[in-house]
């Protein structure tokens, strides 16, 4: 089976981060019970976790399907992270114990054997598409990608090939990425510094979580799918092996196009968050003609991954 792809459902959430402010952010200022209902999930998600799970059911919302039990029996999940959350203060204490004490073998066995077992099962990466399926009842395929904003792309790239194959009935994909986690901003510090030999000089951490919904194009028309938008197959342009190995996020753009990177590094979340923020730009602009957007985003060693976007009259 083959057909033409259709984006039925979309949406994204996208937070701006004071520079190098490690300041509570603004990732609580939604409320997740507008889409988990079960308040003992909700405290069971961090905050990562918990943006993931409430833009996923807006996107469910937005293609009509969050209630149809039998056709969530049939969509896979496939999410872009870095990984699961982090017991900050936990990791504190431990670190401040190991280079205090002078028996610190000793007492890092000793902080280790008292640690709750549930605490390794929230820093699991595939804990988002997994609180996902148990938040929404989809009991189909999912898989965890990971690796910067490669891990993205191939999230898209295999829930494309799921739906065209009829291996699923529709596909939500999207990708997570938190620039407010200690553990994430103490990663990249070094990384942001200004040295002309650093393609991050200028990087900026982001915070914002992206999905969609997609389904064959003849399935969404008759299923009354509203505000569909078609997708192009990814198209995939190789790099020169001398260039930078990472991108440089302020880079030129093609006229006419959508860069992936916007003003903050997205990372694993980069490529789904930009098609969602242009399928809704689209989705507004219906009544002035915007015919179709293009998006594209720039990965490693000079590659770059690209797809375009039409409206579905």
């Amino acid at each position: 089976m083959s057909g033409s792809i259709a984006v039925t459902g979309f949406a994204h959430k996208q937070f701006t981060l004071a520079a190098g402010s490690p300041a509570k952010s603004e990732i609580y200022a939604f409320d997740p019970s507008d889409q988990v209902s079960s308040r003992s999930e909700i405290r069971a998600q961090g905050p990562s976790q918990l943006l993931a799970t409430y833009v996923a059911g807006l996107a469910l919302d937005g293609a009509g399907i969050k209630n149809s039990k039998e056709l969530l029996a049939d969509v896979d999940i496939y999410v872009a992270t870095r990984g699961g959350e982090r017991d900050t203060a936990l990791d504190d204490k431990i670190l401040h114990r190991i280079v205090s004490e002078s028996a610190w073998g000793e007492a890092l066995n000793a902080e280790l054997s008292n640690l709750r077992p549930s605490l390794f099962l929230a820093q699991l990466q595939n804990i988002f598409a997994a609180n996902i399926s148990i938040s929404f009842g989809i009991t189909g395929r999912s898989i965890t990608f990971m690796g910067g904003a490669d891990a993205g792309v191939k999230a898209l790239m295999q829930g494309i090939q799921r739906v065209q194959s009829g291996s699923a009935k529709a596909a939500l994909i999207g990708g997570v990425f938190n620039g407010d986690r200690p553990d994430i901003r103490e990663f990249y510090a070094g990384d942001m510094v200004a040295d002309d030999a650093n393609d991050f000089k200028r990087c900026e951490l982001g915070q914002g979580a992206g999905f969609l919904v997609l389904e064959l194009e003849e399935q969404a028309a008759a299923g009354g799918a509203l505000n569909a938008i078609k997708l192009s197959p990814i198209s995939l342009q190789s790099g020169d092996r001398q260039s930078a190995p990472y991108p440089n996020f302020f880079g030129e753009r093609k006229p006419g196009s959508r860069g992936a990177d916007g003003e903050q590094a997205l990372f694993e979340a980069q490529f789904p968050t930009a098609i969602a923020k242009a399928c809704a730009e689209l989705s507004a602009q219906a009544d002035q003609g915007a015919a179709g957007i293009t998006v594209s985003i720039q990965l490693p060693w000079g590659t770059s991954a690209e797809v375009a976007l039409a409206r579905i009259n």
